[in-house]
């Protein structure tokens, strides 16, 4: 999607549907929006819930009246950590950090509301209170790290902002390329090699034996470009750790 230039856009409680769909975004061009059941640990029956309340009663105006209508039956702890991992409730509440530390408070507050709903008792935060008095919970910060680490669990990929990010001042410094820009370069003819520098994260690495009883590295890694595989052989490897142990010490 990246490579043709389609936008991809994160899950939204009160816009995203349980599988994917498209919007025409206000500069006329088309992108493709996250689906809530294609969130990781996150079951799609319990968004398709979820999305029949909001079309039902509207757009959910606050976490209040979140937990006041959603039900809660096919919901769980686990799923309300997700959905605040990917950016759901954004809209909701901007800090992912207080409604992911406060999904245990927020899945206890939307228990009750239902059974005082079931019940036909007043909510749970009085007739038109909504707004008025607000869910209490912990205040809490990610770190950048924290924050795309929880965001890499909950879609498989960093959707918003990738690791190195951070260092892109010393990468580019360094003439590091992105894999998608080394996959644009003209390589020599004849089967010559190109020397480049390129930075990524280690996401995966597994190792195996060649035919010849050499350790060999196969390699999971990303860049802000998308992810890619790369294989080394144990003495590289060896190596890159003994120059980090000599720039630790």
């Amino acid at each position: 999607m990246r490579r043709n230039r389609v936008a991809l856009l994160p899950p939204a409680l009160n816009h995203s549907y349980a599988e994917f769909t498209t919007l025409q975004q206000a500069n006329g061009e088309m992108a493709v929006v996250y689906g809530l059941g294609a969130i990781k640990g996150v079951s799609e029956k319990a968004m398709e819930a979820i999305i029949a309340t909001r079309e039902a009663g509207g757009k959910f105006a606050s976490l209040n009246d979140f937990v006041e209508r959603v039900d809660v039956s096919n919901l769980n702890r686990k799923q309300m950590e997700m959905l605040a991992a990917a950016g759901a409730f954004a809209e909701l509440e901007p800090n992912p950090a207080i409604v992911f530390n406060g999904a245990d408070a927020l899945m206890s507050a939307a228990a009750l509301a239902t059974e005082q709903r079931e019940s036909g008792q007043v909510g749970l935060f009085g007739e038109g209170a909504n707004e008025a008095n607000p869910l209490q919970l912990p205040v809490s910060l990610w770190t950048n790290v924290e924050r795309s680490l929880l965001e890499k669990e909950a879609f498989g990929f960093y959707l918003s902002q990738h690791p190195t990010t951070r260092f892109r001042h010393i990468i580019k410094g360094l003439g590091c390329l992105s894999y998608n820009e080394i996959c644009r370069l003209d390589f020599p003819s004849g089967g010559d090699r190109l020397a480049t520098r390129l930075a990524a994260t280690v996401e995966e690495v597994k190792p195996r034996l060649s035919k010849n009883n050499f350790k060999i590295f196969n390699l999971l890694l990303s860049d802000q470009s998308g992810q890619f595989f790369a294989s080394c052989f144990d003495e590289v490897v060896g190596t890159m750790l003994g120059q980090q142990a000599s720039a630790n010490d």
